[in-house]
């Protein structure tokens, strides 16, 4: 091979390895741009009329009302049961029947005991009456007159044991015949015909009748960090695990004092009164509730995430370039506001729309900050009004202060809006190329948590 072939090879080598470099650094060149430039999706939001409530929630374990234990007070063997679950009966009625046979000898023993006595007592009486005649004429001594006398007296004490036995006897004879205290249903029965019960210690329970189920009572057990917000008459609607589609609606009753621990955790019970005349609730159901601790219906409402979003750099970065707003030329009157469920209408700042201004000082720092960071959130932060971002245009946004009310966890209530801010559109939320959403977390959380009445709470979602 001659040199001449040798050089121009080497020169097409050289021009090859030069292309494939040029092209890689190229494409390294377009990838490090393209990253750059992640594009940003917003997604818009708008204002709705919605009901809001914030909850306090809690499990509980449903009850008949009235409920009442029967059982017995003598002992013996059950010889006839004359009803079975879930019938209905009347006050008086016989429910059972013990053997009778030992209680009616004791009654017969306690008659026999009661003639003797009173026979001795009307000869002891007839021998008082003869020594009292002897007495006067000087007859028999003193004592033999007082002596009849004590005995007399004596027997007489006898003759009222002999009656209170012979009562006895009868009453325990009568508590062999077990009846219905109330008007109810019976829920239990405990004894079978043939068994023995014995009443030496305490009374057994033989039945358990539910006075009316129409009306049911929750045992609910509440936290001591909620027990606060528990009232008598507070509203309640709860659900239950057979059918937790439908639910139902319950009234405080009664919050009970004394506290019950369990693995450190202290609790209160609350007992809640529910209807049932559709005879769905039964005994021992578990119920889910949800106390209603602030309600209001048909209020101006935002998604959450609108008033934590974080909005894009670009965003940002126009409303720099503006610079700051310049106050608008001549009188301006005052536009008309929404105010809040109670109807309460003050003035506002300026809220922000094509051709309006919004003042730099209602607006936080964190707001212009690019970084997207907020603030460390002190005390005097919580006065400030909370933020969202309104569309003027596809690529324009403006901030708009507004005052927040209750939160279900999910929306949030707005007060004092404008009409031309009602029916605007809101970044609802900001996805980057690379699936990730920019958000305010620090101030999502702390707006989510703000009340109606300024405080703090512990709202729960639905």
């Amino acid at each position: 091979m001659s040199a001449e072939k040798k050089s121009k090879k080497a020169i097409r080598i050289v021009i090859l390895l030069s292309l494939i470099i040029i092209a890689a650094a190229a494409f390294m060149i377009f990838v490090t741009v393209t990253n750059n430039q992640k594009s940003e999706k917003i997604t818009t939001c708008r204002i709705e009329k919605r009901d809001l409530q914030v909850l306090i929630s809690s499990t509980g374990t449903l009850n008949a009302k009235g409920a009442v234990e029967i059982g017995t007070q003598v002992s013996g063997t059950i010889s006839k049961v004359f009803f079975n679950y879930n019938d209905t009966v009347k006050k008086g009625d016989l429910l059972a029947l013990l053997d009778t046979k030992l209680l009616e000898i004791a009654v017969k023993q306690a008659e026999a005991d009661l003639l003797k006595v009173k026979a001795q007592y009307d000869l002891n009486k007839l021998d008082h009456q003869n020594k009292s005649n002897l007495a006067k004429n000087n007859l028999i001594s003193n004592y033999e007159f007082e002596q009849s006398k004590v005995t007399v007296a004596s027997t007489y004490a006898q003759l009222l044991s002999a009656e209170a036995n012979l009562d006895k006897a009868k009453t325990n004879l009568g508590y062999a015949y077990i009846r219905s205290p109330i008007d109810g249903t019976i829920l239990d029965i405990a004894v079978e015909e043939g068994q023995t019960v014995s009443a030496s210690t305490s009374a057994p329970t033989l039945f358990l009748l539910a006075e009316s189920l129409d009306k049911m009572e929750i045992h609910a057990s509440v936290d001591e960090s909620d027990i606060g917000q528990i009232r008598k008459g507070q509203n309640v609607i709860f659900t239950i695990e057979s059918d937790n589609t439908k639910k139902f609606n319950g009234v405080v009753r009664e919050v009970r004092l004394k506290p019950t621990t369990t693995s450190n955790v202290v609790n209160y019970t609350v007992i809640i009164d529910a209807d049932n005349r559709n005879d769905i609730l039964l005994p021992g159901m578990t119920a889910t509730i949800d106390f209603i601790v602030q309600e209001e219906k048909g209020v101006y409402a935002i998604a959450n995430s609108a008033l934590r979003v974080q909005p894009p750099a670009s965003v940002l970065k126009a409303m720099q370039k503006k610079g700051p707003p310049q106050p608008p030329q001549g009188d301006h009157p005052d536009r008309p506001h929404h105010g809040d469920a109670t109807g309460d209408r003050q003035d506002s700042s300026h809220s922000a729309q094509n051709g309006d201004q919004v003042k730099q000082s209602d607006i936080p720092q964190q707001t212009f900050s690019q970084t997207g960071k907020s603030g460390k959130g002190k005390n005097k932060d919580r006065k400030k009004p909370s933020i969202i971002w309104k569309k003027v245009s596809e690529t324009e946004y403006v901030p708009v202060p507004v005052k927040t009310g209750i939160t279900d966890g999910v929306y949030t209530q707005l007060l004092r809006l404008h009409d031309e801010d009602i029916d605007a559109e809101y970044i609802a939320n900001v996805v980057t190329s690379g699936g990730k959403t920019k958000s305010n977390a620090k101030s999502g959380q702390r707006q989510n948590m703000q009340f109606q009445s300024g405080g703090m709470g512990r709202p729960m979602m639905r």
